[in-house]
This record gives structure tokens, C-alpha cells and sequence, in this order.
């Protein structure tokens, strides 16, 4: 089940479903791949479906990678 998952390996499974590529990396950068306020709003609502915090467009603007924003996300930020 997805909620037995690391909530890194989570992430980057919205993260590919939502920019629609097949690899992706901690390194990869939210607006570099073509990120905008509607891709932020399909994230953070993916995230609270898969039993993850809600992702604030504000929280990608401060930590735009994916291995920053999992960071902050495990540790409540």
C-alpha cells in the first residue's frame, strides 16, 4: 500500500504522474520541469489523497527540489 511507503518515494510518484516522466530524482526542480500554480494545487491535493501533508505552493517556492521538499515534509515544515 502507498501509505507503507517512504514519504520521498510518495512524492516522487506524484511527481511523476503529474510532469508525466518516467525517472525523476531528489536533484529534479519543481519550476525547471515546467511547474506552475496549477501543477502546485495537483500535487498537494495527490499528496493529503496518498497520506502525505498538504503541499503549499509557498513550500515549493521555498524548497523547489524534490529532495528538499520531502525533507521539509518529514519533518513537518
Amino acid at each position: 500500500a502507498e501509505a507503507a511507503e517512504a514519504p520521498a518515494a510518495v512524492l516522487a510518484g506524484i511527481w511523476r504522474d503529474v510532469f508525466g516522466v518516467e525517472e525523476i530524482g531528489p536533484d529534479d526542480d519543481f519550476w525547471d520541469l515546467g511547474g506552475n500554480s496549477l501543477y502546485a494545487i495537483r500535487i498537494g491535493t495527490l499528496a493529503r489523497e496518498r497520506g502525505l501533508p498538504g503541499v503549499a505552493l509557498r513550500q515549493l517556492y521555498l524548497t523547489p527540489t524534490l529532495g528538499a521538499l520531502s525533507e521539509a515534509l518529514a519533518r513537518g515544515v
